[in-house]
């Protein structure tokens, strides 16, 4: 596979600092052929066909930051805001930008901040306190051109719980999701994907999987394969298999190397009106309840 999307003035670095030596409770994904089955997936530069110099990336817990940093080379965005506060990503990230200031004088836009991704706080201080990144606000009849968000939420202690309040932000329009329709590309644990992106009658359909169908149209963009005899896609709705047609991940493009983990990419639907409260109370009592005045489709 042609792994074009590695930016070569990285060479040395990744060299220097091949993976990370802690993962800190998430999942990553290791290898660059691996990464690049993903961005052949997600076929980003068609998305974003004028990305260059005009697009923001908002980057969450992007941990050692191979896939990170291959999205980058792939978009050439305005800026690449990288939010990690673990200690060695924060120590690999700060090296490799300053490594970057000395061999492109930064041309890649990275921009490290070694707050906490999972406070609101974190968002208020960096855009609107500190200005670092100042996303326009665009029409909701559009998925926003300028403006992406990456994050990695595998971990074991709040990455579940985490995504479920961002896909409750589509509804509300806050948080990122104030400024338009923002795409979301998400790594998640496999069990979280089986969940969120189960249809309707699908055993493991949860309650946030109605909220999310209502909310965002999801696209299961890369699994990965197991190392037993099952089958890959094994525990996901076998309708998402056949629509999505994910990618096929190896096992040993995953750390830590016993976990499995999945890619997705959430895409806010155009809702007029979503009356929050009925959304809140859908849960329990069903999608019948719900009052919608839209969507009219999305990309």
């Amino acid at each position: 596979m042609s792994v074009r999307s590695f930016n070569p003035a990285l060479q040395a670095h990744f060299k220097e600092f091949p993976r990370a030596h802690y993962q800190y409770g998430f999942r990553n994904v290791i290898t660059r052929s691996a990464c690049q089955q993903i961005l052949d997936k997600l076929r980003l530069k068609e998305k974003y066909p004028n990305s260059e110099g005009r697009l923001d990336i908002i980057d969450i817990f992007s941990g050692h930051g191979l896939l990170s940093t291959m999205i980058n080379y792939e978009l050439k965005p305005r800026n690449h805001l990288v939010i990690d506060h673990s200690k060695e990503p924060c120590q690999v990230w700060q090296d490799r930008i300053e490594y970057l200031k000395k061999h492109t004088q930064n041309r890649e836009n990275f921009i490290f901040s070694p707050l906490s991704g999972y406070f609101w706080s974190t968002y208020d201080k960096l855009i609107t306190e500190d200005k670092i990144v100042s996303p326009s606000f665009q029409p909701r009849s559009k998925i926003h051109d300028e403006l992406l968000i990456v994050a990695n939420l595998t971990s074991s202690k709040y990455g579940e719980s985490l995504l479920a309040q961002w896909l409750m932000c589509v509804g509300f329009q806050n948080w990122l999701q104030k400024y338009g329709r923002v795409r979301m590309v998400i790594t998640a644990p496999e069990e979280t994907a089986t969940k969120f992106l189960a249809g309707p009658s699908y055993k493991k359909r949860n309650r946030t999987a109605m909220k999310r169908a209502v909310l965002t149209d999801a696209h299961l963009i890369a699994v990965t394969k197991p190392q037993t005899v099952r089958s890959a896609g094994f525990g996901y709705d076998p309708r998402l298999l056949i629509k999505d047609q994910p990618a096929l991940l190896p096992s040993s493009a995953v750390a830590p190397s016993t976990s499995r983990l999945a890619v997705l990419e959430f895409v806010p639907k155009d809702i007029d009106y979503i009356d929050t409260q009925e959304l809140s109370y859908a849960q329990h009592t069903g999608p019948r309840n719900l009052v919608v005045d839209g969507p009219r489709g999305c990309d």
